[in-house]
């Protein structure tokens, strides 16, 4: 093994065990094209060292693993923004009826100050 197939398992040992993934604009060019690249690097890496390749199987297990955290959601669609809308409850419709069943008249007062109603009280 030179020192470019070391330098190569060194790497490749670094992106197994900081758990490297692909990222999104990787992901995006499609997994069929990213696979046939990764069979021929592999090949590739076979051809040099059995090592090299069996490592080299490893990575790409560790590359192509799907993301642990999803995307971002859009703000707009998100439940937790929205005011939440609660049924009224059995004492609340209640009150409400009462309050509908029964107004208050708001008639002229009958009431007039004269003397004989106000029951011999002091001239303020």
């Amino acid at each position: 093994m030179d020192i470019l197939q070391g330098v190569i398992l060194i790497l490749m040992c670094f992106v197994i065990l900081l758990d490297v993934q692909l990222p999104h604009s990787v992901r995006k060019i499609g997994m069929i094209p990213l696979l046939i690249l990764a069979f021929m690097l592999l090949l590739y890496l076979f051809a040099n060292s059995p090592v090299l390749g069996i490592v080299g199987i490893v990575v790409l297990y560790v590359l192509f693993q799907p993301p642990k955290t999803l995307p971002p959601m859009p703000q707009d669609t998100c439940e937790e923004d929205q005011p939440a809308v609660f049924k009224d409850t059995l004492e609340e419709e209640v009150i409400r009826s009462m309050a509908d069943a029964s107004p208050i008249p708001m008639t002229n007062p009958s009431f007039t100050n004269s003397p004989s109603q106000v029951n011999n009280a002091m001239p303020i």
